[in-house]
């Protein structure tokens, strides 16, 4: 089956959101206990984009899958920093999406200028450190029990990819 990847939209914010909740509903690797909201997110893809770039796996009409590189932190000083995240419908795991996803959100990602990309990882993943590692990101912490879902205490690793040797830009 042929997926195409491209830039998201605003019209595929509702499915990637529609991912998401399905992840946060059934797994561990996304901390959201209860569904989203559609108004939050439309706000964070159109504060976010074109600066930290989402991207999209489609198959026809439908969303696969996701990635999306979001702030890091507020404050001024994390302007070249971003959090990156890859979510792939469940139908559709296993078929090479993240890797495809992350092929072009990653490049973009140094385009706009972004200097250190971090990747959470709620533990144990081992195909997310896998994904990870193979795009040369490296283990930068654990927090321990840092997370409660399912009455359950999860470690977080964080990742850490340089993808630029100098920021740009004043700051």
């Amino acid at each position: 089956m042929t997926h195409h990847i491209r830039p998201a939209t605003a019209n595929d914010v509702a499915q990637c959101l529609a991912i998401s909740n399905a992840s946060a509903i059934d797994g561990h690797a996304n901390f959201a206990i209860e569904p989203e909201m559609i108004d939050a997110w439309l706000e964070a893809f159109g504060s976010d984009t074109p600066r930290f770039p989402w991207f999209v796996s489609t198959h026809g009409t439908s969303v696969c899958g996701f990635a999306r590189a979001t702030p890091w932190r507020s404050r001024c000083g994390y302007q070249h920093a971003a959090e990156v995240s890859v979510y792939i419908d469940p139908l559709w795991q296993g078929q090479g999406l993240a890797r495809a996803l992350y092929d072009k959100l990653l490049p973009a990602t140094q385009r706009v200028g972004l200097h250190c990309i971090v990747a959470a990882i709620a533990l144990p993943n081992p195909s997310s450190i896998a994904l990870h590692e193979s795009f040369g990101f490296t283990k930068a912490a654990v927090f321990h029990e840092i997370g409660r879902k399912f009455d359950q205490w999860w470690d977080v690793g964080y990742w850490e990819l340089i993808v630029r040797d100098g920021a740009s830009g004043s700051g």
